[in-house]
């Protein structure tokens, strides 16, 4: 199972930066496999105009030989924290994935939850859509991120690369154009588009950043 979990530091570095863009921030950690808290933040700060639900974990090997305990805690993280998210905040964007489109071998608990993931987010834009509230979700290639940057990732797409290689070509051969993933900031801009004016009526719909993955 994928155990590079952010680190407190991550938190409060992204806590700093929107402190010193002149805004308020309040963090908290949670296991979004038991609950969602929003409570505080909306006491805090007055109110809540989106949430993003983006927890997410994987492991890898194939279907038959996944244990029960690796299938169960990607879709408790993965699509359970999803719905607790959902139950303690409208309007929302979803994190899913180009794997939510299209099968990958060595992935099917994420595979499964991501696809789960698609479906709630259309059942939720139908039963929200008559209160006129969103729900969307984003499903990006691979991010430049520590869930594809460690030694897991890179001993199951680059076994054969030097160690001084694989940094950069592990997911060199899953996006079309000419890039071997995506920045955080591409997915960042994403959602923003999503919650803003600007997609007032874009509801029920997955927005692909996937530098052409889904098109092969």
């Amino acid at each position: 199972m994928e155990t590079n979990v952010a680190p407190p530091a991550d938190l409060e570095e992204i806590a700093s930066v929107v402190k010193g863009l002149g805004r308020s921030v309040v963090t908290a950690q949670v296991d979004v496999r038991h609950n969602a808290a929003l409570d505080d933040g909306v006491r805090q700060l007055g109110r809540l105009d989106v949430v993003v639900a983006n927890a997410g974990i994987w492991s890898y090997g194939l279907s038959e030989e996944v244990p029960d305990l690796e299938w169960q805690t990607t879709q408790d993280v993965v699509l359970k924290g999803v719905w607790h998210t959902a139950k303690a905040a409208i309007p929302m964007i979803f994190t899913s994935s180009t794997m939510a489109i299209k099968g990958m071998r060595n992935f099917s608990p994420y595979v499964a939850a991501k696809h789960g993931v698609v479906g709630f987010m259309k059942t939720r834009a139908l039963e929200l859509a008559p209160f006129g509230i969103r729900v969307n979700c984003v499903a990006p290639t691979s991010v430049n991120t520590k869930l594809i940057h460690n030694d897991e990732t890179y001993a199951l797409f680059a076994p054969d690369l030097p160690e001084a290689d694989r940094v950069k070509d592990p997911s060199a051969t899953i996006p079309v154009m000419d890039v071997p993933w995506v920045e955080p900031e591409d997915i960042a801009n994403a959602v923003a588009f999503r919650a803003s004016g600007e997609g007032r009526y874009v509801t029920g719909l997955g927005l692909k950043i996937d530098a052409g993955q889904t098109l092969k």
